[in-house]
């Protein structure tokens, strides 16, 4: 099973704090298998 993992800063402009989201997303079915953000 092919899983690919994403992790990007992301900068919320109303209180300028930056988060990381991170995911992982499986390719044979195209589905996100655990959402984090924090």
């Amino acid at each position: 099973m092919k899983v690919i993992r994403f992790s990007f800063p992301c900068s919320v402009k109303q209180n300028k704090k930056i988060y990381t989201v991170s995911f992982r997303y499986r390719k044979k079915d195209g589905k996100i298998v655990d959402w984090i953000e924090g």
